[in-house]
């Protein structure tokens, strides 16, 4: 039987894009940077430079507020989008599309 909660062990260092794709196929969670868990930002650089957001004050603005000043990656929109369409997928999609309108553009 599963353990409950889901763990998964969060990178403790960078890795190379190879190191990245052979994570992600045995737990795509494992490619989360450990820092992200004690920083509200991390940035970094693989083939393109990438932030990953924690802090929920700045996820609200990146997100809601001011979407059009913070461009996202065709992934991310893809994502969003299909929370339009399968809302099962994100947890929070109803109450945010019904306060806010559309996050996917």
């Amino acid at each position: 039987m599963a353990e409950i909660p889901v763990r998964a062990k969060l990178a403790q260092e960078p890795m190379g894009l190879m190191g990245i794709v052979r994570t992600a196929r045995r737990n795509l969670l494992e490619i989360i940077p450990d820092l992200a868990t004690r920083q509200p930002m991390v940035s970094g650089r693989m083939i393109r430079r990438w932030h990953m957001v924690m802090d929920p004050a700045a996820l609200q603005r990146v997100l809601l507020e001011r979407p059009s000043r913070y461009p996202k990656a065709e992934a991310v929109k893809n994502v969003l989008g299909a929370c339009r369409i399968w809302p099962w997928i994100c947890s929070d999609f109803l109450s945010f599309s019904t306060r806010y309108g559309s996050i996917g553009q």
